[in-house]
């Protein structure tokens, strides 16, 4: 089973990995604490992903990198969302732009794994954040992969 799936994404356009966020940028109004882990185990996670991607994922062309859950986060995700948001008539920012306003305010805790993996590939991974609340937030690594991927 292990092995089918594990070659299914192998040979993938794109895999898009989900995280959720760490203790330390949750806003501890929004929810228990303890029912995240910490920055230093998110990391260790993180590494672990960069490294079963080095290792098992070496030919997937699209990497999408998502923090999940940003609700939770102390932030305005009204505002977020307006823009990251795609509009194929205004967008307040370009793709490159999004990507690395998300990057350098939500990654940056793992920026030498990122650096790391990124060494490997032939197209850097993108960076997006998700949010059930938000459905622009939500929909938005699947509308930037939509014009590579081969959906066949």
């Amino acid at each position: 089973m292990w092995q089918e799936t594990l070659n299914k994404i192998q040979t993938a356009d794109a895999v898009l990995v989900i995280l959720e966020p760490y203790r330390e940028i949750i806003n501890p109004e929004k929810d228990n604490l303890d029912h995240f882990i910490t920055r230093q185990q998110w990391i260790k996670i993180f590494e672990k992903w960069v490294d079963f991607l080095l290792k098992e994922c070496s030919q997937v062309s699209h990497l999408l990198i998502c923090l999940n859950k940003v609700d939770l986060c102390p932030i305005n995700l009204t505002e977020e969302a307006k823009k990251l948001a795609y509009d194929p008539h205004y967008q307040y920012l370009n793709w490159q732009e999004k990507d690395s306003y998300v990057y350098h305010r939500y990654f940056t805790p793992v920026q030498s794994q990122i650096q790391r993996l990124n060494q490997h590939r032939k197209k850097a991974a993108r960076f997006f954040i998700t949010s059930i609340y938000q459905r622009d937030l939500l929909e938005l690594p699947l509308i930037y992969i939509s014009s590579y991927v081969n959906f066949s």
